[in-house]
């Protein structure tokens, strides 16, 4: 009877695998095409940077329009599951001249991502291109998370499996001994 509850066991093992192998596959189609769209609102809005730099202003002048700041990034720590996609505020700043990616992560208020809470780290041109692609990227955000939530669960499951299996051998080897010993 034991044997046959470890057999099951090492099946579900081999199954939860295969669901957290298909779970991960899903996650990295999300996340390249999330950098797909990541890089293209980069392509647009260094056009738009460039084409605001060649229009050689006078800084104060009515009509002065500042180089963009906002702009997405996605970020996947080695030690977790998680794709994070972000918004950042890349001000002029000097550090930016020795580190060209240097920036400050925005905060997302308690609805995610919306205009209102990254528009004082933004200028008033950069809304038109943060609203195209953040509806796109939340829907990937909230996809994302809901996959690496799922990852962990079932990583969980196997754990505790995994324990199972090792203490019913335990118990198994106990009893043999017993028996042979008696």
């Amino acid at each position: 009877m034991i044997g046959s509850s470890s057999h099951h066991d090492y099946t579900t093992i081999e199954m939860l695998d295969e669901h957290i192998n298909q779970l991960k596959e899903a996650k990295e189609k999300l996340h390249a095409e999330a950098a797909i769209m990541v890089d293209a609102y980069w392509n647009e809005w260094k056009e738009e940077n460039k084409r605001i730099h060649n229009l050689r202003q006078i800084k104060g002048s009515d009509d002065y329009v500042n180089t963009g700041r906002l702009a997405p990034r996605i970020y996947s720590p080695s030690n977790t599951q998680r794709v994070y996609i972000e918004w950042w505020d890349y001000r002029k700043h000097p550090l930016r001249n020795k580190i060209k990616s240097f920036g400050k992560r925005i905060k997302p208020n308690k609805n995610g991502y919306t205009w209102a809470c990254v528009a004082k780290n933004a200028n008033v041109w950069e809304k038109k291109y943060f609203l195209k692609y953040e509806q796109h990227l939340d829907r990937m955000r909230v996809s994302i998370n809901l996959i690496c939530d799922q990852i962990n669960s079932l990583h969980k499951v196997k754990r505790l499996t995994e324990k199972k299996i090792k203490l019913e051998i335990e118990n198994t080897n106990s009893m043999s001994e017993e028996y042979n010993n008696g």
